[in-house]
C-alpha cells in the first residue's frame, strides 16, 4: 500500500517537472523568436494565416501557462478536518470537482481548436507546392474536414463517458480523471500527419528537381521536421495512456500541446528566408462563393533565347461550387 502511494506521488511529481518544463520551452522559443516575428510577421497584411499563428502563438501559450497552473497549484483546503474519502462528498470537495470538469472540458476543446487550426495551416503549405491546384483543393479539403470531424466526434464521445471520473484530489491538490481506453482518441491525428508527410513525400519526389524553387525546398524540410515532431509526440502520448501507469496520464499533455505550438511557429517563422512581410501569409489564398472555380497558374518557362518569360493562365469549371485564387513561384522548364 506504501509503495502505492510513493509510486502515485513519483509520478505526480515527474508529470508536474515535465508540465513546468514545457511552459519554460514554450516562453523560451517566444523570447528568442521574437525579433523574427516582430520583422515577419507584425508587418504582414493580415488574414487567416496570421491570425492562426497569433492564437496559437499567444492565446493557446496562455492558455496553456494558467490551465497548468490552475490544475497542479489549487489553494489547499483550509480548516477541514474531513477524511479524504468524505471530502470529495463535501460540497467544497464538489465545488473543486466542478471547477476541475469545467477546466479539463474546457481545456480538450481548447486544444482540439489549436491542433485542427495547425494542421489547416499544415494543408496550406502541402497546397502551396503541389502542382495541380484544383486536385489539391479537392484532396486536402475533404481530408481536413473529415479529419475534423472525426477529431471533435471522438474527443465529445471520450467526454461524455469519462467525465465522471473529473474530480478533485485533496491529496495531491490538483485535478485528475481517468484515460483507461480513451487512447485510440491520438489515432486520428497519427493517421491524418502519417498520410500528409506520405503525401509531402510523393510530391517532393514527383516534382522535377530542375522545377524546385527555394520555397518549394523550405516547405519540404520544415514540413518534414514539422511531422516528424509532431507525429512523435503524439505516438508518445498515445503510449503513455496505453500502456503507462493510470497516474502518468497527465505526462504528455502540456508537452505534447506545447510541441506542437513551437512547431507551427517554427514552420511559420522560416519563410522569412524566402518571403518578407508583404508576401509572408500570402501564398495560398482560398474564397467560396456561391459557384464556379478559378485556378491561377504562374509557371516560368526558359526559352532557347535563354530569357525566362512570366507565363499566368487561369481554368474555369462552373460546376463545383468554388473558387480558388493561387499564385506561386513558377517552375522553370527548358524548352
Amino acid at each position: 500500500m506504501a509503495e502505492g502511494v510513493l509510486l502515485v506521488a513519483h509520478d505526480m511529481l515527474v508529470t508536474r517537472y515535465v508540465t513546468i518544463a514545457s511552459i519554460m520551452l514554450l516562453l523560451w522559443d517566444h523570447v528568442i523568436t521574437l525579433g523574427d516575428e516582430i520583422t515577419l510577421i507584425w508587418p504582414a497584411k493580415f488574414g487567416i494565416v496570421k491570425a492562426i499563428f497569433l492564437f496559437n502563438r499567444y492565446g493557446v501559450s496562455l492558455w496553456i501557462a494558467v490551465a497548468d497552473v490552475r490544475a497542479i497549484h489549487i489553494p489547499k483546503r483550509q480548516n477541514v478536518s474531513l477524511p479524504s474519502n468524505i471530502y470529495t462528498k463535501s460540497c467544497l470537495g464538489w465545488n473543486f470537482t466542478a471547477s476541475c470538469r469545467g477546466w479539463l472540458i474546457a481545456n480538450v476543446y481548447m486544444e482540439l481548436v489549436a491542433v485542427q487550426t495547425t494542421a489547416f495551416i499544415v494543408a496550406t503549405r502541402v497546397f502551396d507546392i503541389w502542382q495541380s491546384q484544383r486536385l489539391a483543393f479537392f484532396v486536402l479539403g475533404p481530408f481536413w474536414v473529415i479529419h475534423c470531424a472525426l477529431d471533435v466526434f471522438i474527443c465529445t464521445k471520450n467526454l461524455i463517458l469519462r467525465n465522471h471520473t473529473f474530480t478533485y484530489n485533496p491529496l495531491t491538490h490538483s485535478c485528475v480523471g481517468s484515460v483507461e481506453n480513451t487512447w485510440t482518441v491520438w489515432l486520428n491525428g497519427i493517421v491524418y500527419h502519417a498520410l500528409i508527410l506520405c503525401l509531402l513525400l510523393w510530391l517532393w519526389l514527383s516534382t522535377p528537381r530542375t522545377s524546385h524553387t527555394p520555397f518549394m525546398n523550405v516547405v519540404i524540410r520544415d514540413g518534414f521536421l514539422y511531422f516528424i515532431t509532431i507525429f512523435s509526440a503524439m505516438l508518445f502520448n498515445l503510449l503513455i495512456w496505453r500502456y503507462g501507469r493510470r497516474s502518468l496520464a497527465g505526462l504528455p499533455y502540456t508537452s505534447a500541446w506545447a510541441i506542437t505550438t513551437i512547431s507551427l511557429s517554427r514552420m511559420l517563422l522560416s519563410m522569412r528566408s524566402v518571403q518578407g512581410p508583404a508576401e509572408w501569409g500570402q501564398r495560398a489564398r482560398i474564397a467560396v462563393p456561391s459557384r464556379g472555380i478559378d485556378i491561377e497558374l504562374g509557371a516560368r518557362h526558359r526559352q532557347r533565347t535563354g530569357r525566362v518569360q512570366h507565363v499566368r493562365s487561369s481554368v474555369r469549371g462552373e460546376s463545383f461550387g468554388t473558387v480558388v485564387s493561387y499564385s506561386s513561384f513558377g517552375t522553370v522548364v527548358d524548352k
